[in-house]
C-alpha cells in the first residue's frame, strides 16, 4: 500500500543520515564483527524488489525475459557468494479490505504516466526515463517469477497472506540483517536492522542507499512508535486523500496542495500534542473530527494505525461455510496450494469473494482501434469465475463477481476503474469438482479431463488433442493467439508476427537478444505486446485453476526462456 509522499520527504527534504547510501559488503563485515553471524538473513520483498530489475530492458516493447531472468540469476550469485541467506517473499492472497478508493488512486496516477509515455512515442521521442509509477504497468507480473527463483536458482521462497505483517514477523524472528524493498509501509513496521532501497541497488558495486526510521522520528520530533499515526495522517490507503486534503491545508496554511517538503514537518508538530500508548485509541473520535471532519470515522483511523500491528489480522480462510464441508475442503485445499506456492493468490481471492482487480498495463486506453485487454478477456475469466465457483453455495455469495477494470474514461475525462458485475460461465465441458482438478491423480484419464475443461474455457475450436502435442514452450501462447484471432480485429500479419515471436525467440542466445534494435518504436505494436502480456496471464491461471494439465513450472517457463 505505502505511505503517501513518505520516500519522497525521506530521499529529498530530511537530514542526509535518514537516507544514506551504504556499501552492503561492508554492511555485512561489519555486522558479523559485531554479531559473529555466519549467514545473515536478508529479506527481499519480491513484490517491489524484483521489478526494479525490469527497467534497464527493452520495457516498452514488451521486455526480454532471458536477459531478465539472467540479470536475476546474477543477483543471487552475487549475494551467495557474499554469504547471505536470500529469503525472497511474494504477495499472495489476503484478508480483504476496503482498498478500492487507493486501487483507483493508483490507476489514475499509473494512466497518466502512460499516456505520457505514449504522447512521447507517438512525437518519435525515445522514452528512457523510466520512472517507478511504470514498474506496474510494464512488468511481466503473475508469471510465476516466484517459482523461476526456488526451482531455477534455489532461493528461500515464501508467499505472504498478510504481506507487511508476516515478512516483518520472520524478520524479527529471524533476527534479520536487512529488508530489501520499496514499500514506505515497510519504514513503519521495521523489523530488520536495514531497511534498503530497491530502486537504488547497483548489483556492480553493490551498494544501495538506506532508510533510517529511527532518524526520520527523531527528524520529525516523535517517538518510532508514533510511526503508524504519522502514516495514517499523510495517507496510506484506509483514508482517500480527498478526505485528507482540507485537513493538510489547514495544518500548512496552504490552499492548494502542500509539498511534503512543509507537510511532514507539519504533520510531526500535530503528532507531538496527541497521547501516547491506549490514550491515543481513546481520543481517535476527536482526532476523527479534526482529520476527516466525523467523529464516526475514528473507526478508519484506528484500523490504520492497527494495520502495523501483528495482532490486527486476520487468516486467509475463506468466508466461514460450517455447514458446507464439501466448500471448506475446497477453501482449505486452495489455501494449502497456495502457501506451498502451487497456485496463485487470484485462485484463493475468487474463492474468498475478493473482488477481481485488472491492473494497468502498458496501453493507450484513448485508442479505439484495440479493446483494451481487461474488456477483451473478460469472456475468459467468466469462464475462470466459473470453474472455480461452481461448487460454491449459492448462500455466500452473490451469482455476479465483481471486477474493477479501467477501460474507459468517467464523465470528467479521467480513467479511474468502473465495477462490472460478471455472471461466472462454465465452459461446454465436463467439470469433476476442484478436489478432483487439485488432486493427485495424473492419469491419462484424469489429464484428459484437465485438459477438455482448459481448452473448452479458451475457445470451443482449440482442440486438446492438438495442444497437447506441441513443445512444451507453444502451451501457453497458442491458446493467447487463438483467442486473440477469434476475439480482436487484429490483422493477419499482426497475429503472424506474434507467432514468429513466440516460435524463434525462445531459441535465440542472450547477446543476439540484447543486440536487436529498440527503434523505431511502433506504437500499435506495444499495445498489442501487453494485450498479448496480459493474455498470457489469463490463460496461466486457467491452466492454474484447472490443476495444470502441463506441470506449473514448464506451463509458466517456457513461453519466457
Amino acid at each position: 500500500m505505502g505511505v503517501r509522499g513518505l520516500q519522497t520527504y525521506l530521499e529529498k527534504y530530511c537530514p542526509p543520515g535518514c537516507f544514506q547510501k551504504v556499501n552492503i559488503e561492508d554492511l555485512l563485515e561489519q555486522h558479523r564483527q559485531e554479531t559473529g553471524e555466519e549467514h545473515p538473513v536478508i529479506i527481499f520483498d519480491g513484490s517491489s524488489f524484483v521489478p526494479f530489475f525490469y527497467r534497464d530492458l527493452d520495457w516498452v516493447a514488451g521486455g526480454q525475459f532471458k536477459e531478465f531472468l539472467e540479470k536475476l540469476g546474477k543477483i543471487v550469485d552475487a549475494f551467495r557468494e557474499l554469504g547471505v541467506r536470500q529469503v525472497y517473499f511474494f504477495e499472495g492472497a489476503k484478508p480483504e479490505r476496503d482498498k478500492i478508493p487507493e486501487w483507483r488512486w493508483k490507476n489514475t496516477e499509473q494512466i497518466e504516466a502512460i499516456n505520457q509515455v505514449f504522447d512521447a512515442l507517438k512525437k518519435g521521442t525515445q522514452v528512457v526515463d523510466l520512472k517507478p509509477v511504470y514498474y506496474t504497468p510494464t512488468f511481466p507480473s503473475n508469471l510465476g517469477f516466484s517459482h523461476y527463483l526456488k526451482d531455477l536458482f534455489g532461493v528461500e521462497v515464501l508467499i505472504s497472506s498478510r504481506r507487511e505483517v508476516e515478512v516483518v514477523d520472520f524478520a524479527k524472528k529471524n533476527n534479520c540483517f536487512a529488508m530489501f524493498c520499496q514499500d514506505t509501509d515497510f519504514i513503519i513496521y521495521g523489523g530488520a536492522k536495514y531497511t534498503l532501497s530497491a530502486m537504488h541497488f547497483q548489483l556492480e558495486t553493490m551498494s544501495t542507499y538506506n532508510y533510517d526510521r529511527n532518524l526520520l522520528a527523531s527528524h520529525l520530533g516523535i517517538q518510532v512508535t508514533q510511526l503508524p499515526i504519522l502514516a495514517t495522517l499523510s495517507g496510506n490507503g484506509y483514508a482517500e486523500y480527498e478526505d485528507l486534503r482540507i485537513f493538510h491545508q489547514a495544518l500548512c496554511k496552504d490552499s492548494y496542495r502542500p509539498s511534503y517538503k512543509v507537510l511532514f514537518p507539519a504533520l510531526g508538530r500535530y503528532i507531538q500534542r496527541l497521547p501516547k500508548g491506549q490514550a491515543l485509541f481513546e481520543a481517535l473520535p476527536r482526532i476523527a473530527k479534526e482529520v476527516l471532519h466525523a467523529t464516526e470515522k475514528a473507526r478508519i483511523l484506528k484500523n490504520s494505525i492497527c494495520s502495523y500491528s501483528f495482532e490486527s489480522e486476520v487468516g486467509l480462510h475463506a468466508p466461514t461455510a460450517a455447514n458446507y464441508p464439501q466448500w471448506e475442503e475446497i477453501c482449505k485445499k486452495a489455501e494449502e496450494l497456495h502457501i506451498e506456492n502451487l497456485n496463485t493468490a487470484v485462485i484463493l481471492n475468487i474463492l474468498r469473494g475478493t473482488p477481481y482487480r485488472c491492473t494497468v498495463t502498458l496501453e493507450d486506453l484513448r485508442d479505439t482501434s484495440l479493446p483494451p485487454s481487461g474488456k477483451l478477456f473478460r469472456p475468459m475469466r467468466q469462464m475462470l469465475f466459473g470453474i472455480l465457483l461452481a461448487e460454491r453455495p449459492p448462500e455466500l455469495g452473490s451469482q455476479l463477481f465483481q471486477e474493477w477494470s479501467t477501460e474507459k474514461p468517467d464523465c470528467s475525462g479521467e480513467f479511474k476503474g468502473e465495477l462490472y458485475l460478471v455472471k461466472p460461465q462454465l465452459p461446454a465441458a465436463h467439470h469433476p469438482g476442484l478436489l478432483a482438478l487439485w488432486g493427485e491423480d495424473r492419469s491419462e484419464e484424469m489429464q484428459k479431463i484437465r485438459w477438455k475443461l482448459f481448452t473448452q474455457a479458451v475457445s470451443p475450436n482449440l482442440n486438446y488433442h492438438e495442444l497437447k502435442s506441441l513443445p512444451e514452450y507453444l502451451v501457453l501462447s497458442t491458446p493467447v493467439l487463438v483467442y486473440l484471432k477469434e476475439h480482436t480485429e487484429m490483422e493477419e500479419w499482426e497475429i503472424n508476427a506474434l507467432i514468429a515471436t513466440v516460435v524463434t525467440l525462445p531459441h535465440e542466445p542472450l547477446n543476439y537478444l540484447a543486440e536487436l534494435p529498440s527503434d523505431p518504436i511502433d506504437v500499435r505494436a506495444v499495445i498489442i505486446a501487453s494485450i498479448f502480456k496480459r493474455g498470457l496471464q489469463t490463460v496461466f491461471r486457467l491452466l492454474n485453476a484447472c490443476g495444470f494439465p502441463l506441470s506449473a513450472i514448464k506451463g509458466i517457463s517456457t513461453p519466457l526462456l
